[in-house]
């Protein structure tokens, strides 16, 4: 396949004003992929055309035609709806779909994208593909080495997810609703349904079906070929406007040590295992692609307790997913 950028491919976004496609769309104009080879989408029938904008020039978010879609080279799926399943129902079979939102693609059978390595192992002939939730990713990174020298027996994690993980909407209404309470004026509610600063929000109050956090699970155990789940997770939104903070504990199958792991985890190059230097916030990391393990130490009852930060996690996943259609496709 050519370099990113040097291909020929059309590529569609549908859902290309929400976080994700926001994401897509920032990691494609810095690929220089021109942007007259990418059309921005609209996930629902019926929606009136909004005025967006692709690697600084004005572009019109459409309304979805399901038949002009189709006669896309790659096509990125960044929400769910009847629309974006019509398009992988009549998906043309020399077309990549790939799924970025999780759910997009329905029961049908699609790899997930889990490595650089396995994309490139796929070959031309993957016309689907999934792309795990970006947290999915973060954690799959530190676990994996883990699993691969001493086993995991189990897993949890409290992850503190941003204000930016709900898109710009997100961080323009935190920074609002700090300015409006400073001034003991009403704070707006409309992306967070809470009073975020000052405050922590739990997954639930978003999500009381907990298909995130689910969903982050079944792709662990997917990506490890576990037989059982071993992975538990609870998500919390606080008042930071970007990067993730992680208290991650691991029961490891076999006897290990602190010093050990770090070791594991040091030689994986895209962590930052950075024990002594200090790196432990997310204002640390922002901007930084890499995630950072800021501390292992026991936690007295068998297992062991890390701090990680991750300053860019979504976009990582909106490069990992373009990176693969790279791969597979002339993009």
């Amino acid at each position: 396949m050519s370099p990113l950028g040097r291909g020929d491919a059309r590529v569609a976004i549908i859902g290309a004003a929400s976080p994700l496609g926001t994401q897509i769309r920032e990691e494609l104009a810095r690929c220089r992929i021109a942007g007259e080879r990418v059309n921005l989408y609209g996930s629902e029938a019926g929606t009136e055309m909004v005025l967006s904008e692709y690697d600084g020039e004005a572009r019109m978010i459409q309304e979805p035609d399901v038949n002009e879609i189709l006669g896309h080279d790659v096509v990125f799926l960044c929400e769910t709806g009847k629309v974006v399943q019509s398009i992988v129902d009549e998906q043309d079979p020399e077309a990549l779909v790939i799924d970025v939102a999780g759910g997009a693609v329905g029961d049908r059978p699609a790899p997930l994208l889990h490595s650089a390595e396995q994309a490139e192992a796929l070959g031309e002939e993957c016309n689907l593909l999934r792309v795990p939730h970006p947290l999915s990713a973060v954690l799959a990174e530190v676990l994996a080495p883990i699993e691969q020298a001493v086993g995991v027996e189990r897993a949890s994690a409290v992850v503190l997810r941003p204000a930016s993980d709900f898109g710009e909407e997100g961080v323009e209404e935190l920074r609002d609703q700090t300015v409006r309470l400073l001034n003991f004026a009403d704070a707006p509610k409309e992306v967070f349904g809470r009073q975020l600063v000052f405050n922590v929000v739990p997954q639930q109050l978003f999500d009381r079906d907990g298909q995130v956090e689910r969903r982050i699970g079944d792709e662990l155990t997917r990506m490890f070929g576990w037989e059982r789940p071993r992975f538990g997770l609870q998500l919390v939104t606080v008042p930071v406007f970007y990067g993730h903070s992680i208290a991650l504990t691991v029961v490891p199958r076999e006897e290990t040590n602190p010093a050990a792991l770090a070791a594991l985890l040091g030689e994986r190059s895209g962590l930052d295992v950075a024990l002594e230097e200090g790196v432990a916030t997310p204002v640390e990391v922002t901007g930084d692609r890499r995630t950072s393990v800021a501390q292992i130490r026991p936690d007295g009852l068998g297992g062991f307790q890390l701090w990680l930060v991750a300053g860019e996690a979504s976009r990582a996943a909106a490069a990992q997913a373009i990176a693969a259609a790279g791969h597979l496709r002339a993009l």
